[in-house]
């Protein structure tokens, strides 16, 4: 589901407490048992409704409109009946979004079933419709190819629609889609307060979207005293912080409620406020995994996710800009740290993933949104021992997930996942920052 300010990479989500999806609250006379806004006796309950997404009809349960824009690569969206079918999202009462983008995914098969015209429409009531984006002859270069499609718009909306008109195959009553990511503005009606929360009241949110990465998670609090509150991702362990007096109810400041790797797909995410006193803006994910660029020694130039993804890649920049800079999400744990032998993701500028084509002996490319096999390479220090750190400055190659392909450099505008060994043409010199 769509979260206020996320990307594909994840690189800061920030979580609305007044927007939250569920919630406990045992405090009498707080506007009837509900959660507080500051300076306003509200009930969070009357602000905020579950999302939900529809369809104008769907084949089967398993091919259910949600499954169309939950970010499982594994699950897809499937109408039943002929065309124009659509796909709709709804924020919930009292939320909107001005979205301005959207990402739209080819199902596993059957390309015949890909949309190939549509609009994409706004609307506020379910009723009155506003046209804000119009396609017609779209094709997908392959299976579990993303499209990427933007416009003006400034308008916030709580309906979203995509209105499929036509199919490439021509006339089908099996319209599908695996995948569609709407993008857009924080949603109006936030910058309120979560006050007045009690011993062992809570706030959860629920089918946040994660890319894969650790993850760090400050929240942005006021207090009077010290206070204890405790984080828990899906059904995990349970973090503790001790949150100290910010000096005051409307003096904020942030801290860290703990860290974690979360993997590729969606998680919740519960807030327990131990013995209360805290009053709560945001929850923040930060991604803690590193920024990496790899300057080849064969060229002398960085390695380059044209486009910042989903383009070709090359090796003729003399200097790491943004298509230049790649995040590594280590699998193999190291809370945001590097070592030989890291097995890791990589995700460009746009936050598709580095994907070794046929899992090695092939091109690269990078234009996966769920990673699987094919998206997995080795970080192999050169003349660096076992599970050694690897810091700004080392020499490493990537070792595809075959465990014989390395990402090889053939010249300045041909990059690929050839080689065999770890020559110059299959070494790079790493430069690590925060994102």
């Amino acid at each position: 589901m769509l979260r206020p300010y996320t990307d594909l990479r994840t690189v800061t989500l920030r979580l609305e407490a007044e927007g939250c999806d569920d919630y406990s609250d045992t405090t009498t006379g707080n506007s009837g048992g509900a959660f507080l806004r500051s300076g306003e006796n509200l009930d969070v309950r009357g602000l905020t409704g579950p999302a939900a997404v529809t369809a104008s009809s769907f084949l089967t349960a398993g091919l259910a409109p949600a499954n169309g824009m939950d970010g499982n690569f594994a699950t897809k969206w499937v109408s039943n009946g002929s065309l124009p079918q659509w796909l709709q999202y709804d924020y919930g009462s009292g939320r909107a979004s001005a979205i301005n983008t959207y990402y739209l995914t080819s199902a596993e098969n059957a390309p015949e079933r890909d949309p190939s015209a549509w609009t994409f429409l706004g609307s506020n009531d379910d009723t009155t419709w506003t046209t804000l984006d119009t396609r017609s002859g779209q094709t997908f270069a392959a299976r579990l190819q993303t499209n990427t499609y933007t416009f003006a718009n400034t308008t916030p909306y709580r309906f979203y629609r995509l209105n499929v008109t036509a199919a490439s195959g021509g006339p089908t009553t099996q319209l599908q889609v695996e995948d569609l990511r709407l993008i857009g503005t924080m949603p109006t009606g936030s910058g309120w307060v979560v006050t007045n929360t009690a011993a062992s009241e809570w706030i959860a949110f629920y089918g946040v979207f994660f890319s894969n990465g650790y993850y760090k998670f400050p929240i942005r609090y006021s207090s009077t005293a010290s206070h204890t509150v405790k984080l828990q991702v899906d059904s995990g362990a349970e973090m503790t912080a001790t949150l100290p007096s910010t000096g005051g109810m409307n003096n904020f400041d942030t801290a860290y409620l703990g860290a974690q790797f979360l993997g590729h797909g969606t998680h919740n995410l519960k807030v327990t406020f131990v013995d209360g006193g805290v009053d709560v803006d945001w929850i923040f994910a930060k991604k803690a995994d590193p920024m990496v660029s790899f300057k080849s020694d064969l060229t002398n130039c960085f390695l380059t996710a044209e486009l910042g993804g989903n383009g070709t890649f090359s090796s003729n920049r003399t200097a790491a800009g943004a298509w230049e800079n790649f995040s590594v999400n280590s699998l193999t744990g190291g809370a945001g740290t590097l070592s030989n032998g890291t097995i890791a993701n990589l995700q460009p500028y746009v936050g598709y993933y580095v994907t070794a084509e046929a899992n090695g002996g092939s091109t690269l490319t990078a234009n996966r949104r769920q990673p699987g096999s094919y998206e997995k390479f080795t970080l192999v220090k050169v003349s660096g021992s076992p599970g050694s750190t690897i810091a700004s400055g080392d020499k490493v190659a990537l070792k595809a997930d075959d465990g014989v392909h390395y990402v090889t450099v053939v010249n300045g505008t041909t990059v690929n996942v050839t080689g065999s060994s770890v020559a110059a043409a299959q070494t790079f010199t790493v430069n690590l920052s925060a994102q």
